[in-house]
């Protein structure tokens, strides 16, 4: 097929399942087409098939984040596909392995960063002169509360999320001139196939029923939480979605939490 040219054009990164395809999802219901990067391809022709049900024009490609070959492909496939970028959504991330700081190797360090924040900066670099000739641009980065509360058992992560939220910053003083925005939205805890993976993950080691850890896990959580209850990846893709609006244009170099109130920090 020749290349499309719709309106508005949004890249989301790691857009096949939680919080980036709900971003992805959100975006296409607003008449906006998305362009999905994530590692599995069975993932990827799954989401395009679900949001293509719902009348969105959507494309996607294979791309590991934590290689420059990934982000080519990234920003080549929406520019073949699309022609242009109007917002560039960096939801692609996480802690590659877990444990106390002696407990960690450098390649665990290394490839943390390299998927939280190096992407980052790879992706806008790359994206730089097309959401410039775009114009009124948009680019968020799904950071974490972890940037300013760090966990226990990801150093790594935590260290990275504070990287990526300075990072962003940076990029907003940088592309202002083009006006372009660039913000960072900090999730606290939030049921995701993360979220699952990790409760299948702590039943299996403490033996009990995924269910029984569930409640447990997730009681002990909540409690910790002023409002009393974990997000949804929703309303993460809701406050992306207006951050991306012409209601948004005067926001930039801001970190926003959404975390129910479980951040401890003002």
């Amino acid at each position: 097929m020749g290349r499309e040219t719709p309106k508005r054009v949004a890249v989301v990164t790691g857009g096949t399942k939680g919080i980036g395809f709900a971003i992805a999802r959100n975006l296409g219901l607003s008449d906006i087409a998305v362009f999905i990067c994530a590692r599995d391809q069975d993932g990827i022709n799954q989401s395009l098939t679900e949001l293509g049900s719902l009348g969105i024009s959507c494309a996607g490609t294979i791309a590991d984040m934590t290689t420059v070959d990934g982000i080519e492909n990234c920003i080549q496939g929406v520019i073949k596909k699309f022609g242009s970028i109007n917002y560039l959504i960096h939801n692609a991330g996480g802690a590659i392995g877990k444990g106390h700081i002696s407990e960690l190797s450098d390649s665990n360090w290394i490839d943390t960063f390299s998927i939280n924040v190096l992407a980052l900066v790879r992706l806008v670099a790359l994206a730089k002169p097309f959401l410039i000739s775009a114009k009124n641009s948009r680019v968020v980065n799904i950071g974490s509360i972890n940037a300013t509360e760090p966990g226990f058992l990801d150093p790594h992560y935590s260290s990275a999320k504070a990287a990526a939220a300075n990072l962003v910053k940076y990029l907003s003083n940088d592309l202002a001139p083009y006006g372009v925005t660039v913000n960072s939205v900090s999730s606290g805890p939030v049921r995701t196939n993360s979220w699952e993976t990790s409760i299948e993950d702590g039943a299996r080691k403490r033996n009990i029923s995924k269910n029984e850890f569930r409640n447990e896990i997730e009681s002990e959580m909540e409690s910790r939480i002023p409002l009393g209850e974990i997000g949804e990846s929703s309303q993460i893709a809701n406050l992306v979605s207006f951050l991306i609006s012409e209601e948004a244009r005067w926001i930039t170099g801001s970190n926003f939490r959404i975390d129910g109130g479980k951040s401890r920090a003002w």
